[in-house]
């Protein structure tokens, strides 16, 4: 058994950083409510605290342990969410009542049935490379922000830390994927989680939360390689527009506004009015049928 002192009170929850100092500074202060003794004991916490979880840091050598501390580590709330309005009517408390309604509200929005792919071959062929560096690989890997894990909580800095045993595995997966045309089945496993859109302070609202998928960030540096390829070579063969500015490289927001404003003032300086049309689509990611979206891929 493990040996401790006694709890701090006896309505609250053992104290793993309660020690013997702790308790004696708390005793002398009950003993005198002294502003300088209150101080002792406040200082006997923080040092006591800071030991603690300084000798559980360094004896944090398996997963579980480490996990524990990360878990420990997250901010938490001391409130609860909110409960959820359901548009088809009702409020949803539980977990599972709230996960319902999201599933329904923002996650079932794309159609049941979809368009068949166009068959045949392209119009117009753009030959890809089967090659891969190692440079390559490890620029759209693990040159890169740390982002959320998915399911197999494998982070960026982890797969960093192991380079030098995973650099041989990682990069033979990836070849075979290109090479093979094949995009294992395990990367496309995610974790949906809601947050709530920034400024919205009605969380009882649906439109308040946004949901995001936490994907393998194995498979999210695939991804980033090959969409890496695929606008550099759309740039090359002028596939996109010289009016289109996302996700192209060497093209930004600011290349665009830029191009705005001289189209206006150029406009002006001849005498013209001008008329600008700016059109967002709600929830248009949600519902894109992807047998739509391949097809507008084919050239």
């Amino acid at each position: 058994m493990e040996a401790r002192t006694e709890k701090p009170t006896s309505g609250n929850p053992y104290a793993r950083w309660w020690t013997e100092e702790v308790r004696q500074a708390h005793a002398a202060y009950r003993q005198n409510y002294s502003e300088e003794r209150r101080r002792d004991w406040h200082k006997a916490i923080r040092r006591a605290k800071a030991a603690y979880w300084r000798q559980q840091v360094s004896e944090a050598n398996t997963p579980a342990k480490a996990y524990a501390l990360a878990k420990w580590a997250k901010a938490r709330s001391q409130f609860g969410d909110p409960p959820l309005k359901d548009p088809a009517g009702g409020m949803a408390s539980d977990p599972k009542g709230k996960g319902r309604v999201f599933l329904r509200t923002l996650l079932e929005k794309a159609p049941r049935t979809s368009f068949p792919a166009e068959a045949g071959p392209a119009v117009r062929a753009i030959p890809l490379s089967n090659t891969l560096t190692t440079d390559e690989i490890e620029d759209a890997l693990l040159r890169t922000a740390s982002t959320s894990p998915g399911e197999d909580m494998i982070t960026t800095d982890v797969i960093k830390a192991g380079w030098p045993a995973l650099k041989g595995p990682v990069c033979a997966l990836y070849r075979a994927s290109v090479l093979l045309g094949h995009y294992p089945k395990v990367f496309k496993k995610s974790r949906t989680v809601m947050i709530p859109k920034a400024g919205k302070r009605d969380l009882t609202d649906v439109g308040s939360w946004r949901p995001i998928a936490l994907l393998s960030c194995l498979g999210k540096g695939l991804e980033r390689l090959l969409a890496r390829r695929i606008a550099l070579e759309a740039v090359q063969h002028q596939v996109a527009a010289k009016t289109h500015f996302g996700a192209l490289p060497k093209r930004s927001a600011v290349d665009l506004a830029a191009c705005f404003i001289s189209d206006v003032e150029e406009a002006l300086n001849r005498g013209r009015s001008v008329a600008a049309l700016f059109l967002d689509i709600k929830g248009a990611f949600n519902i894109v049928t992807y047998t739509k979206l391949l097809s507008r891929l084919r050239l």
